[in-house]
């Protein structure tokens, strides 16, 4: 509610709060993103293009968001050993695959 506080002063498109993500798609994208990193997840729904609003206003707003939800991220986020951002320490970039396929154990 904070964010979208300071960010209503500086935008005349309506920033709300929500707890509904949605149905299908978006509420699925949202609850996975939950679950692998529930303290860096937030989910914006960006508005019709048939509502009053100009896609520059939309962008300019969308961008507002980011940056105040920026200012609530640790700035040092998990690194994998090639330095890459990791958003899941349990997800591996690289599997190596055994020959015997029924040894292979997946977690989705």
């Amino acid at each position: 509610a904070d964010v979208c506080a300071r960010v209503q002063r500086r935008t005349k498109v309506p920033v709300l709060v929500s707890d509904d993500a949605g149905r299908f798609l978006c509420e699925y994208i949202y609850y996975q993103s939950l679950y692998i990193d529930p303290k860096r997840t937030a989910f914006i729904h960006i508005p019709d293009s048939n509502r009053n609003l100009t896609l520059e206003s939309i962008a300019e707003t969308t961008q507002l968001i980011i940056y105040e939800l920026l200012r609530y991220v640790d700035p040092l986020p998990n690194l994998n050993q090639d330095g890459n951002y990791l958003i899941n320490p349990i997800v591996k970039k690289h599997v190596d695959i055994p020959n015997d396929k029924s040894k292979i154990n997946v977690l989705l």
